[in-house]
């Protein structure tokens, strides 16, 4: 029988990511040997992760959001490295909220899932890599699965992140985003893509997609591919509050690029600096500020499949 760790994340979505373990649960009973353990503070799905692949166990299955199965990426690798080469991530996502799941296309049944990981139905995909400054002026360096932006993303999070205490998940999102967008000036940075001839401007964001999907179903990157070796960066110029109104319908549509503010290219490398404080987004998480550098990481990681993924996004 094989054998897996199920890390649960039992705030996500307010509980409905604990709620759709439990029908996976049930059906792994005497055919999946599977533990399971409920995460209790950030980073420690991380550790779990990275414990149990020393241990020698090859799947991990998050059960959670975005967040959640970042920590877990995290844990696949130490020092730069894969703790176990073979191992392979599965995902239980909160609903429909999970944006890698849009581009990826996971088992959605508990028997699709059992019957996935019983065929080893994994993809090989790449990640992204972004060393950049904490708060406290600390050089880190984390590992991405989704998308990575610098800009409008780290201020809603930080926004987001002090409304959070006092107003449940969505309204306190949804005010970050208002008052964000009402306060938020578009800073002045130097970029440089590869080894191309760096880059200065004020713009909105720059993003490093390695998927196609962020901020809870934006279809920021519809050209990006799991296993191509590259991101698709989105450069967000220097638009203003009316255009960010009037084009949120290009942000779900997949046709951002085609304002004429905006650019859209690939590239392996993104360096970002700044005389100004300019905060990240990773995944949805707040690691800290520029500078940072993007690097995609081709072919790091496997995670179990659909049987017919999506193959206008994702081949074998």
């Amino acid at each position: 029988m094989q054998r897996a760790l199920a890390i649960i994340n039992p705030a996500a979505a307010a509980g409905k990511a604990s709620k759709k373990w439990l029908l996976f649960k049930s059906a792994f009973h005497g055919v999946l040997d599977c533990r399971e353990i409920v995460t209790q503070s950030p980073g420690h799905a991380t550790e779990l992760t990275r414990q149990a692949l020393h241990e020698g166990l090859e799947i991990i299955i998050a059960a959670g959001g975005d967040g959640t199965v970042n920590e877990v990426v995290n844990g696949f690798f130490e020092a730069g490295k894969p703790v176990n080469a073979d191992a392979a991530l599965a995902i239980v996502p909160r609903g429909t909220g999970t944006d890698f799941v849009r581009t990826f296309a996971i088992p959605t049944t508990p028997q699709a899932l059992l019957k996935a990981i019983a065929q080893w139905h994994t993809r090989t995909v790449d990640i992204g890599r972004i060393t950049c400054k904490t708060f406290d002026d600390r050089d880190i360096s984390r590992l991405f699965l989704n998308v990575a932006d610098c800009g409008y993303g780290g201020a809603l999070l930080r926004r987001f992140g002090r409304y959070k205490p006092y107003f449940p998940g969505p309204p306190a999102y949804f005010l970050g985003l208002l008052v964000t967008l009402l306060t938020y000036r578009n800073p002045v940075v130097s970029f440089r893509i590869d080894d191309g001839t760096p880059q200065k401007g004020r713009f909105n964001s720059l993003i490093a997609a390695n998927a196609q999907f962020f901020g809870g179903g934006m279809w920021i990157a519809p050209r990006a591919e799991l296993n191509d070796g590259l991101f698709e960066i989105i450069q967000l110029g220097n638009i203003n509050k009316l255009e960010v109104l009037l084009n949120i319908r290009r942000l779900y549509h997949g046709t951002l690029c085609q304002h004429s503010k905006v650019a859209c290219v690939r590239g392996k490398k993104l360096q970002v600096w700044s005389d100004e404080n300019v905060l990240l987004d990773v995944d949805g998480e707040l690691p800290g500020r520029l500078p940072a550098t993007f690097e995609i990481v081709p072919g790091a990681m496997r995670i179990v499949a659909a049987e017919e993924n999506h193959t206008n996004r994702i081949s074998s």
